[in-house]
């Protein structure tokens, strides 16, 4: 009974975490758009920041995970 418990302290965060993850690849997708600011544009939008994306994006959601790894490891070691 005990190790279901911890089990499921555990995935709360990690659920939360990961649901927090797409969000936030969502508006850093939408927010590496570079828009088209002249006034006779023929596109709206110029061309996609991956620089922007990989740090504000990608690397947060890497050390978060990379933590929960750890919590999780350390966890399961004791």
């Amino acid at each position: 009974m005990k190790e279901n418990s911890q089990k499921t302290r555990t995935k709360g965060p990690l659920v939360i975490f990961m649901v927090f993850a797409v969000i936030w690849l969502v508006v850093i997708f939408f927010s590496s758009l570079q828009l088209n600011q002249q006034a006779d544009r023929e596109r709206f939008y110029e061309g996609f920041s991956i620089s922007w994306f990989l740090l504000a994006g990608i690397t947060p959601i890497l050390v978060g995970g990379a933590f929960f790894k750890f919590i999780l490891d350390r966890k399961n070691s004791n």
